[in-house]
């Protein structure tokens, strides 16, 4: 029995292994960042309740992931250009995992906003890098599928 590939799940079937593992890297690292803001709602309520911050703040730790993101993509894609796209990606998401677990881990709210940051900056790097592989990776009609794809995933449902 034949096993499904991450290629035919998003319709690219056929796809040699190595691009289905590119594929799965840019794909899941685009994820994770958006997920950064998607997933810390949820676990908002008890994070302020437990560090004792007031309603009116808790906006800053959405606030403080998004805004070095607009910053840091243009100048790590402008890195990934000079020092290589893995060095980028590896350090972005190294960045992005760590932070997330200093956010869990926070003493204060003022540590929580210091991470959030942090974690940003290594979503900012991921960001950019996402298109970059995917045109790397296919060719095309594909890329055109791929990428078209990789936006229906990452964007907002209403």
């Amino acid at each position: 029995m034949r096993r499904p590939s991450l290629g035919a799940a998003f319709g690219l079937g056929g796809l040699p292994a190595d691009t289905q593992r590119g594929l799965l890297v840019a794909l899941s690292t685009s994820v994770a960042s958006v997920m950064g803001v998607n997933l810390v709602y949820p676990v908002l309520p008890p994070m302020m309740q437990q560090l004792g911050v007031d309603q009116s703040a808790v906006g800053l730790v959405i606030t403080v992931y998004t805004v070095p993101m607009i910053f840091v993509a243009p100048v790590a894609g402008a890195m990934a250009d000079l020092h290589g796209r893995r060095a980028v990606l590896f350090g972005g998401m190294l960045l992005f995992g760590l932070a997330g677990a200093g956010v869990g881990l926070a003493p204060t709210f003022e540590w929580a906003l210091l991470m959030r940051a942090i974690q940003g900056v290594g979503a900012g790097a991921l960001m950019p890098l996402t298109i970059v592989l995917l045109s790397d990776l296919l060719e095309g009609e594909r890329e055109t599928s791929g990428a078209s794809r990789w936006s229906s995933t990452v964007s907002p449902r209403q």
